[in-house]
């Protein structure tokens, strides 16, 4: 084992446990590492341990901003001082019906998994969690109803205010991303894959506003593709899209990565589209400001 972590062919995710070392350029290397280490968490434990949190997300296959750098458990009793430092043992209640076995790991359901991550995390991590969980077939009603009996515990007008604003319709982090920019800025709620029908056929947008027929379009770089001759031939396909599009009286405003350094601005671009609109002023989806320590907040208990 010291050979190959020596040589780099393996990489230790925990006491213990190792993994073969992946390429450097694998953009989901830390997603790799971090599900290693779950696993590693699981098999260790004299009890299968109850994934809650980022870490049930991450066995969910649900897209998480950041990838957490400890595995969150939930436990009934106060850990001890012998905790593993790469644990974060959360003590809540989580009743039986909001528990499953998921790939062989004792994990939170899709729902709760959804509500601990809303209440928790930041807006916009949260809503990326709950917009993917909607996607896959969380029912939003149920989790709704933690959200209500989780009454005034710390999280909860967050997590409402997430779940609420969350849609099945989002495809991509960065699809998630543009939502939440609109709405924290107090733009109207926007419909997501919006069919617009052409004479050379329908074609579906990220988002719109069929009301001012306003379009909104985020241009991922993986949209596109790595190979020169795929960029190109995709890039002439978007632009016959948006002329078609054009042509049928719709506006088109995209957005790329870019525009994610100056949201103030990209959202003065969407208000000159939408003449007459009213702002809504969504104080629960602000930018947190203050960072927790990892592990040290408690979750809400629905």
């Amino acid at each position: 084992m010291a050979r190959h972590v020596a040589s780099g062919s393996w990489t230790r995710v925990r006491r213990g446990a190792y993994v073969e070392t992946g390429p450097s350029s694998d953009p989901q290397g830390d997603r790799r590492l971090a599900l290693a280490r779950i696993t590693a968490v699981h098999r260790q434990a004299l009890h299968p341990p109850l994934l809650m949190g980022e870490s049930a997300a991450l066995v969910w296959g649900l897209p998480l901003p950041r990838v957490p750098a400890r595995t969150h458990v939930a436990q009934v009793t106060r850990p001890g001082d012998s905790s593993a430092a790469d644990v974060a043992r959360h003590v809540v209640h989580v009743p039986p019906e909001q528990r499953t076995v998921h790939h062989g790991l004792h994990v939170t359901t899709l729902e709760r998994t959804a509500f601990d991550c809303a209440a928790a995390l930041d807006p916009y991590a949260g809503l990326v969690v709950a917009d993917a969980a909607l996607h896959v077939g969380a029912d939003r009603e149920a989790i709704l109803a933690m959200v209500a009996r989780a009454g005034g515990h710390r999280g909860v007008r967050r997590a409402r205010a997430v779940v609420e604003a969350a849609d099945a319709g989002a495809e991509s982090p960065g699809e998630t991303w543009l939502r939440w920019t609109m709405l924290r800025f107090g733009l109207p709620q926007p419909t997501t894959q919006v069919p617009v029908q052409t004479p050379a056929g329908c074609y579906w947008a990220d988002l719109g506003y069929p009301a001012w027929r306003v379009l909104v379009e985020y241009d991922g770089a993986e949209k596109y593709g790595a190979d020169g001759a795929q960029a190109v031939a995709a890039l002439r396909k978007e632009r016959r899209r948006q002329l078609a599009v054009e042509e049928a009286g719709w506006r088109v405003v995209r957005v790329t990565a870019a525009d994610r350094r100056d949201p103030p601005a990209l959202v003065a671009r969407l208000r000159a589209a939408l003449p007459d609109h009213q702002s809504t002023p969504r104080p629960y989806l602000q930018p947190t400001t203050r960072r927790r320590r990892p592990g040290a907040r408690q979750p809400a208990r629905p």
